[in-house]
């Protein structure tokens, strides 16, 4: 049968797609732990700290000046700075993510165009660098998505999956940001043969909600594990009990290991699922272009 008359399938993305975490394991371990695990762990923990001590300097202002009037921004000031720290937070590890999974995109292209492996820290320098103009895309469709979903959802839901190529036509076409976005959501490096448009939306769709339950079920687990002495009728107090000057215990650090453990592996499939559907379907001229 002439390929590009075959119907694309499930099994052949996900037979790519184990081919190419097999050939690229190594390097794409590294980049899950020390890329995408570690640094959310680490610097998750210190702010879970940081607010607990953020709480008691607020509780603690609010209980001295409660029978003297006071300044208002001076009572919340503690507040103010933990936001700006949060802010500054929350960009940081939204360049570290990613970075890392632009580094996985690079791994996944690399392999499937037959290249020499990079290590680890090449990969995720690579990264890096797609990851500034990319990530800024990335941001601005999530933030509009999260304006227009809240009335527009199923339009929202369908761009948002046909973005998940994005990353992917970033690396492999060496395009511009915003014209690879909108490779992306016209389908223009899809072959031009019967249904392959069709197709293709379809196994983003499916690939989307396989991503999205698994994600969900993670969370589940996570709720299941906090709640788990109760589930069981087991006593409280291990699971209730808490270090010293903090709110949190052994329970809440596992769950938290668990749930940042297996969200993150989960999400490191979809470079090379999205990767490997784009090479399956990927018009050879749009590359030749790149």
């Amino acid at each position: 049968m002439n390929q590009d008359r075959k119907i694309l399938t499930s099994r052949d993305i996900w037979q790519k797609t184990v081919e190419s975490l097999r050939a690229t394991r190594r390097p794409v371990l590294l980049i899950l732990i020390f890329g995408l695990i570690l640094p959310q762990v680490v610097l998750s923990f210190s702010f879970d700290i940081y607010s607990v001590a953020v709480v008691g300097q607020v509780r603690a202002l609010f209980s001295a000046r409660a029978a003297a009037p006071g300044d208002f921004l001076t009572l919340l000031a503690p507040a103010l700075d933990y936001v700006g720290r949060f802010a500054v937070y929350v960009v940081g590890m939204s360049l570290l993510i990613m970075a890392s999974y632009f580094a996985l995109v690079h791994l996944a292209v690399g392999h499937l165009r037959g290249e020499a492996l990079d290590s680890a820290g090449r990969a995720w320098f690579k990264g890096l660098r797609a990851a500034v103009p990319g990530g800024l895309v990335v941001g601005i469709m999530l933030l509009f998505l999260m304006a227009i979903g809240q009335v527009l959802v199923a339009p929202a839901i369908l761009i948002a999956v046909l973005s998940l190529v994005l990353p992917v036509i970033l690396i492999a076409e060496k395009r511009g940001p915003f014209r690879s976005l909108w490779q992306a959501l016209s389908l223009r490096y899809v072959r031009r043969t019967p249904f392959s448009g069709w197709a293709v939306v379809f196994h983003l769709l499916s690939l989307g909600a396989l991503i999205y339950a698994l994600l969900l079920g993670v969370g589940f687990l996570s709720d299941f594990t906090l709640f788990f002495d109760e589930r069981l009728g087991l006593a409280r107090t291990a699971w209730a009990f808490t270090f010293s000057g903090l709110s949190f215990g052994p329970a809440y650090i596992l769950t938290a290991l668990i749930q940042t453990c297996l969200s993150m592996a989960i999400v490191a499939l979809l470079p090379a699922l999205t990767a490997s559907l784009y090479f399956l379907v990927v018009d050879r001229r749009e590359l030749g272009q790149a």
